[in-house]
């Protein structure tokens, strides 16, 4: 298991986990945007960003707007 933070939370994955993984195993939304150390990742490579321990993810949810 390594630990990082999600959403400023200290939370634990298992080793070797993707974006990905982490998404599954939180259950969370289709739609939600993610970013790695401040850094967007795309859709397309939620399955090859590893998380590394101290990673800071944050999950962010769209909003409609005008």
């Amino acid at each position: 298991m390594i630990a990082l933070y999600i959403n400023g939370r200290q939370e634990s994955v298992a080793a070797g986990s993707s974006v990905a993984d982490l998404l599954r195993q939180l259950a969370a939304d289709e739609a939600v945007v993610v970013a790695v150390n401040e850094q967007f990742v795309p859709r397309n490579l939620h399955r090859e960003q590893l998380l590394q321990a101290g990673d800071q993810v944050e999950l962010l949810s769209p909003m409609e707007g005008g």
